[in-house]
């Protein structure tokens, strides 16, 4: 009795093998070719296109409906974004598109058939603000071991031996106001307006209420209790004594 064999001749093995790979290899080269084209299509589309003091979605639309892509993006993206003019004859869609987006901080991203906008990372803003700056006197001496503080704040630093100093504040919508402060001078409250800083420290003077001696202690006249005599230096040379108590007692 003949046994029934389940396998090809090698030859035949061979040939199934080898034509597997080719088809695997054909659909692979098939769908690069087919995004390569994909791509160079949206690069090569043309575009002529018009529109003075228009809205960002104005533009998306017009577009839309020009080339057959849809727009896809988020409202808050385009806040703040204002108006703009485009003027584009026979231009590369990708090109017309970069030149709109990139100046209001927006670059794009194409998904078969849909133009994604996103924000530029390029564009991000940093986090903090770095303020640079120097504390001086009228006299132009530099002023080292101030304080300078953020308004409102914790945050603060002190001033280096040649008086500068600098200082990392949030990012915040308005610039920031620092307040500068030094033992026997005035405390000062300056706005950062977006350049290096120098700030000009003025002495605090102090009145000082009149005081009287007693011969044993120093206070207020106001706290005095008694009589009380005011001597001035003529009278400490007066002809005939030899002791200030003989002047006092006349």
């Amino acid at each position: 009795m003949k046994k029934k064999c389940d396998f090809l001749p090698p030859r035949r093995q061979r040939w199934k093998f080898n034509f597997s790979l080719r088809m695997r290899l054909l659909v692979t080269l098939l769908l690069v070719g087919a995004l390569h084209v994909s791509a160079n299509s949206v690069a090569q589309t043309k575009v002529s296109l018009t529109m003075k003091n228009a809205a960002v979605e104005e533009v998306f639309q017009r577009l839309e409906s020009m080339t057959g892509y849809t727009f896809l993006y988020n409202l808050d993206l385009l806040k703040g974004c204002g108006r703009v003019d485009v003027d584009a004859r026979d231009e590369d869609f990708s090109q017309l598109l970069a030149g709109v987006l990139k100046p209001l901080g927006l670059a794009f991203k194409l998904d078969d058939r849909v133009v994604v906008i996103m924000r530029d990372d390029e564009k991000k803003e940093p986090k903090e603000l770095v303020i640079k700056g120097r504390v001086i006197m009228k006299d132009s001496t530099t002023v080292p071991g101030a304080t300078v503080v953020v308004k409102g704040t914790s945050t603060g630093v002190i001033t280096n031996m040649d008086g500068t100093f600098t200082i990392a504040v949030p990012k915040q919508d308005e610039n920031p106001v620092l307040v500068f402060s030094f033992v026997g001078l005035k405390k000062k409250e300056v706005k950062y307006e977006g350049k290096d800083m120098v700030v000009v420290m003025e002495e605090e003077t102090q009145e000082v209420d009149e005081v009287v001696v007693t011969g044993y202690q120093r206070i207020r006249k106001s706290d005095m209790v008694g009589s009380t005599n005011t001597v001035k230096r003529e009278d400490l040379f007066y002809n005939g004594t030899n002791s200030i108590e003989q002047m006092l007692q006349g």
